[in-house]
């Protein structure tokens, strides 16, 4: 029977009456920066609150509007997020690939999601519901300060982000972003393997706005990447990654 996909605040588990030392849910929060710096058992509690969810290609995973009261975290695949703008065209704002997450704010507010998540590839989520992280707070004055640390430490972190993006050279930002879908072919952290093919999911016109630059500017790029031997391209739509560590370096702006 297929499991609803419709999440809300009291996730279900199969394995929770099962016990063990680990929830493999706990892998996907620790790269989550609010949840970084709690410790191995603060990790497990949040981690026995979590479900794992897979997504087909095409699924809505989150719905703007809703308040599901959950924290989405990409564990394997590929999820655009978008908004709808004023016109009623639908923009892509982000892209998540393995690791990245969405919806940390509904988990202190009961705040409707602003945007619509939707499965690019068969993706596999973890879902972290706020009643837990509530929960753990009560409990422990010591991770509630912890939690209030990272949150001042990721508002740093996206306001050195939007300067960044402002002055990032556009080839940059592609290096990145292939390296974001490559990685979304496999599971958190994993490594991107040399010669990876990379099918890009969206229109080049979609890209480009997605990296702030024109579709011009975008094919451009894509010819200096190849050019330098970083990347070889297979049709309009097709990108083999002949040299992952130097794409990364180009990413960072090495």
């Amino acid at each position: 029977m297929q499991q609803d996909r419709h999440a809300d605040n009291q996730p279900t588990h199969a394995e929770s009456g099962k016990k063990g030392h680990c929830h493999p849910e706990a892998g996907c929060f620790r790269l989550v920066p609010i949840f970084s710096s709690l410790s191995e058992e603060e990790m497990q509690f949040l981690a026995t609150g979590a479900q794992t969810r897979q997504f087909s290609k095409g699924e809505v995973v989150f719905q703007a509007g809703q308040d599901p009261g959950l924290l989405f975290v990409v564990a394997r695949g590929l999820v655009k997020v978008t908004r709808i703008s004023a016109s009623g065209r639908e923009q892509v704002v982000r892209l998540l690939g393995p690791g990245d997450f969405y919806g940390e704010l509904s988990l202190f507010l009961p705040q409707a999601l602003a945007a619509t998540g939707v499965a690019l590839q068969d993706a596999r989520v973890c879902l972290l519901a706020r009643s837990h992280v509530r929960e753990l707070l009560h409990r422990s004055p010591e991770a509630s300060l912890k939690m209030l640390s990272a949150l001042a430490l990721r508002i740093m972190e996206l306001e050195t982000l939007a300067e960044q993006l402002a002055v990032h050279p556009v080839e940059n930002r592609v290096a990145a972003l292939l390296l974001k879908l490559a990685a979304a072919r496999g599971d958190v952290a994993a490594p991107v393997p040399q010669g990876t093919v990379v099918e890009l999911p969206l229109t080049q016109e979609e890209i480009a706005k997605l990296l702030g630059t024109s579709q011009e500017t975008l094919s451009r790029k894509l010819h200096s990447l190849e050019d330098a031997g970083l990347i070889r391209l297979q049709g309009r739509r097709c990108v083999r990654l002949l040299d992952v560590n130097r794409l990364a370096d180009r990413a960072e702006g090495l």
